[in-house]
């Protein structure tokens, strides 16, 4: 059983499932899915683009794993750190492009909280850009949603980067992809998995099936297989259901 969960139907807004889709909770990996907003941000405000370079401070190499674990001056393209954000949850990276857009990834912390607030994202705090434990960085299911939701709809042109499987870097494959997109293949595109030791397995998805869009939540699994086994159970059971329009 999940701890808490919560369905949304994108087009409309409306709550098609839910349980305790307001209680606190700690993000993990899922708070990636804000510092991919703020990415995406910069590309349309063109402040980034795909090709540029980032590169790595100590402080974003001395992050713990999962990481691409770079040497001094090595660099990636802004493309290739999405990539490893979704397929491989990649804390250095996740701090590395913190520091770029913000400075410093306290700073970067800061501008994430205001953009949840300004998305309609009330109960959210980040002090991070990667998800590592910190335990004034708090959301709720409901938060998870709305920031999935906006992810769609804000972005279209760019949301195609959270079906990403694996990213090249230099002559290596890395990435472990995330499972939910095979097992509900082939309506499921988006998004990410997370997990620390105080939160659980903790998912948010989405998927297409019969010319509807739904996002869901879901927080609080022992093992990433009953996450991923009741993400699926849980569209069937919201698809099924009749949408108010």
């Amino acid at each position: 059983q999940a701890g808490r969960y919560v369905v949304v139907e994108v087009a409309t807004g409306e709550t098609r499932l839910q349980r305790d889709a307001g209680v606190s909770w700690y993000p993990a990996s899922l708070t990636k899915m804000m510092t991919i907003y703020s990415v995406f941000e910069e590309l349309k405000a063109g402040r980034l683009t795909l090709s540029m370079p980032l590169s790595f401070s100590e402080h974003a190499r001395s992050r713990e794993a999962s990481k691409l674990g770079l040497g001094p001056g090595q660099t990636i393209t802004i493309e290739q750190a999405l990539q490893a954000l979704v397929a491989h949850s990649a804390n250095d990276v996740a701090t590395a492009l913190g520091e770029r857009i913000s400075g410093s990834e306290p700073a970067f912390a800061q501008r994430m909280t205001e953009t949840a607030r300004r998305l309609g994202m009330t109960a959210t705090t980040f002090r991070n850009a990667n998800g590592l434990p910190d335990p004034a960085q708090t959301t709720t299911a409901r938060d998870l949603a709305i920031l999935g939701v906006a992810l769609v709809k804000d972005f279209p042109q760019y949301y195609g980067y959270f079906a990403t499987r694996n990213v090249m870097i230099g002559k290596q494959k890395v990435g472990l992809g995330v499972k939910f997109l095979d097992l509900y293949a082939p309506y499921a595109d988006g998004f990410k998995t997370g997990f620390v030791c105080a939160s659980g397995f903790n998912i948010v998805g989405s998927a297409v099936r019969d010319g509807r869009r739904l996002v869901a939540v879901a927080f609080g699994f022992r093992r990433a297989d009953l996450r991923d086994e009741f993400l699926v159970r849980l569209f069937d059971e919201a698809f099924a259901l009749k949408t108010g329009g």
